[in-house]
């Protein structure tokens, strides 16, 4: 049962069932990760690449061994082309803070999001290389 299947459940039901909830829990991060990379046919080795890590570590990672940092986590949703809500869940999985607009990056990132950026420009533009207009920024 997905997510608006079981609020639905919830909200219209008779009676608050908690076994429904139990056999109906949240996936685990790497799960999620995996099932948005199949959607979108991205394989694990693509991934590690995009990440720029060694391969070893790039496995621990999408394994669940090591913790993702969380810039890891928005490039991963940046080369799977997330919308918003799918960004948010993915941090959220991942034990990270949700984007914040008020931090100066989260907010670009809600903006390439917004806008869905091809990702090398979302990439730049948010971490820092470029600024909206196309000037250089100290970021």
């Amino acid at each position: 049962m997905d997510t608006s299947e079981l609020y639905q459940h919830i909200v219209a039901g008779d009676r608050y069932e908690e076994k429904l909830v139990l056999e109906n829990p949240h996936p685990e991060f790497t799960t999620y990760l995996a099932e948005l990379m199949e959607r979108r046919g991205v394989s694990r080795a693509r991934m590690i690449r995009v990440l720029n890590v060694d391969r070893v570590y790039g496995y621990q990672l999408l394994n669940g061994i090591r913790r993702m940092k969380r810039d890891q986590m928005l490039l991963c949703g940046l080369y799977l082309d997330l919308d918003l809500t799918e960004m948010e869940r993915l941090l959220r999985l991942g034990g990270r803070e949700r984007l914040y607009v008020k931090d100066p990056r989260d907010a670009r990132m809600v903006f390439a999001l917004s806008r869905k950026m091809d990702f090398e420009k979302a990439r730049s533009f948010v971490w820092g290389e470029e600024e909206s207009d196309g000037r250089k920024n100290g970021v």
